[in-house]
C-alpha cells in the first residue's frame, strides 16, 4: 500500500493539489513542510468539474510529472488514490478516508490562506466546498500564508496552525501561460519536468 510509511498513530499531514504542473515552488513548499512537520502526504487530484484547467491534459501526465519531483523525495508519500479510483475525492471525503485508514490519528490539511480569505460577500472559498462549513469548523488546517491573503482574526478556522515560508512564490497558472508563450521557465520548473513537458508537447494550447 502506498501509505504504508505513515505512522498510524501520528498526525497525518495532507497536501492536496492539482500540480498542474508540479513547479519549483511546489517542491520548495513540500521540502519546507517536511522540515517543519515531518512526513507529508502529497495527494494529487483527479479530473475536476470545478477546475477546468485540470482537465485540459491527460491526468496521467500530471501524475508522471509529480512522480519525477516527489517520487523519491525523503519524507514524502505521493498518494495517487484519486487516480486508482479514477475519481476526485473532495477534502471532506479524503479526511474520512484517512480517518478510516489510520484510526486515532489527527488529519491535518495543508492549504494556502487564499482559501480562507472572505470575499466581498463575506464568504471564503472553503465555505462553498462539499460540507465546507463543517470542514471549516471541525477540521485541522496548516495554513501557508500567501502574499496578499493575510487573514483577519475572524477568518482563521478554529483548529489551525499558520506557517510562513519566506521567499517562496509561484503560480501554476502563470507557468502554464509562460509555456504556452514559449517563454523561459528557468527557476519555475525543474529541468527534468521541463524536459518531460517538452517531450510530450504539453501546455502548448
Amino acid at each position: 500500500m502506498i501509505l504504508e510509511k505513515v505512522n498510524k498513530k501520528s498526525q497525518i499531514y495532507s497536501y492536496g493539489a492539482s500540480l498542474n504542473p508540479t513547479c519549483v515552488h511546489h517542491r520548495e513548499i513540500v521540502e519546507f513542510l517536511v522540515e517543519e512537520l515531518g512526513l507529508i502526504i502529497v495527494r494529487l487530484c483527479w479530473l475536476r468539474t470545478d477546475k477546468e484547467s485540470v482537465n485540459k491534459i491527460d491526468p496521467e501526465h500530471r501524475l508522471a510529472i509529480a512522480r519525477l519531483v516527489f517520487g523519491k523525495m525523503s519524507g514524502v508519500v505521493l498518494d495517487d488514490g484519486d487516480f486508482k479510483a479514477e475519481e476526485y475525492f473532495p477534502t471532506i471525503r479524503l479526511e474520512q478516508q484517512y480517518q478510516e485508514d489510520f484510526p486515532g490519528s489527527e488529519v491535518w490539511h495543508i492549504f494556502g490562506t487564499d482559501l480562507f480569505k472572505k470575499n466581498y460577500a463575506g464568504v471564503a472559498e472553503i465555505e462553498i466546498w462539499d460540507d465546507g462549513p463543517d470542514l471549516f469548523a471541525n477540521s485541522n488546517f496548516v495554513l501557508i500564508e500567501r502574499p496578499g491573503f493575510k487573514l483577519t482574526e475572524d477568518e482563521y478556522p478554529p483548529h489551525c496552525r499558520l506557517v510562513k515560508i519566506p521567499g517562496i512564490c509561484g503560480s501554476g497558472t502563470d507557468v502554464r501561460e509562460m509555456i504556452r508563450k514559449g517563454e523561459s521557465t528557468e527557476g519555475y520548473l525543474d529541468k527534468k519536468v521541463k524536459k518531460y513537458i517538452d517531450d510530450n508537447y504539453l501546455y502548448r494550447k
